[in-house]
């Protein structure tokens, strides 16, 4: 399913003292299929982006086009909602968002909210929860009596239970130890191949954008400032130093070795791959 975002301009408390453009006339397309990374520094926009994707928010100006369903200033609420069934959200805290006794019964509201069978919600919770490694034996347990990183995956399996074509999911890993980090990292990853659904991940962390990203969007004071592929983008120290983004821990080291005439034929995009390739430029100088 495209989403295409045409000049979307939102203002927040307009007309007001405190009036405050969020977006400007902001254009760009998310194609199907695709992991995307927004990025940008605090109040750069990207939160707002993402919140008229599913129509959280809806345009001051412009349009949202999702598949052939369009969010605009005065789009009605069965709209909305059909969108919703397309476009899936994580917060940052999803685990926030749990309330139900049990895990199964937590999951199963989204499926029976949109209309499904009890039979049919129950299925759908089983199958997603089995996807995140949850025992059947713990689907009678409450969610909050699990670890953050669990609770996390409960609330993310509700999710996926709705079975959406575009995930966005917001700073996923925030307050996660290294764990349960990487965890929730390779789950979105292995979502994403092996349901061919979109991914628009927002995060502050550069090294999870350079390592599972295939295309940047860089954000900065409610306008787009560039878009392409993440080894493009996030290769390049002075952009984002410009916009004070942490340059990845890998293209810093590769950087560097650039610099003292070790050349690999590709930027890797994680510790195993730089390993990789610095074992065949070694074994390559030896011969």
């Amino acid at each position: 399913m495209n989403i295409t975002v045409d000049g979307l301009t939102s203002i927040y408390h307009a007309g007001t003292p405190f009036e405050h453009i969020a977006l400007d006339h902001l254009t760009t397309t998310f194609e199907p299929g695709k992991y995307y990374a927004i990025i940008g520094r605090t109040g750069s926009g990207k939160s707002t982006l993402i919140q008229h994707l599913n129509g959280l928010i809806l345009p001051t100006e412009g349009e949202v086009q999702v598949g052939d369903l369009t969010l605009g200033k005065k789009t009605k609420q069965r709209i909305i909602h059909q969108v919703k069934k397309h476009v899936g959200m994580v917060f940052q805290f999803p685990e926030h968002q749990l309330f139900d006794e049990t895990i199964l019964k937590d999951v199963m509201f989204g499926p029976l909210n949109m209309g499904f069978t009890e039979a049919e919600a129950q299925a759908r919770a089983e199958k997603y929860l089995s996807l995140l490694g949850v025992p059947e034996r713990a689907f009678g347990r409450s969610p909050f009596d699990l670890s953050g990183g669990q609770m996390r995956k409960i609330a993310i399996a509700g999710i996926l239970a709705m079975e959406p074509e575009v995930l966005i999911v917001d700073e996923p890993t925030a307050g996660l130890d290294p764990k349960s980090h990487i965890e929730v990292m390779e789950l979105f990853k292995r979502i994403q191949q092996e349901f061919d659904i979109t991914i628009i991940l927002v995060t502050h962390d550069m090294n999870d954008v350079f390592e599972y990203a295939d295309e940047v969007k860089l954000l900065a004071a409610g306008g787009l400032i560039r878009e392409g592929p993440t080894e493009d983008i996030l290769t390049d120290e002075l952009l984002l130093t410009d916009h004070h983004l942490e340059i990845p821990d890998i293209v810093k080291l590769t950087h560097d070795l650039e610099r003292k005439g070790i050349v690999f034929e590709t930027v890797p995009r994680n510790t195993e791959a730089f390993i990789t390739l610095y074992r065949e430029w070694r074994d390559a100088r030896a011969q």
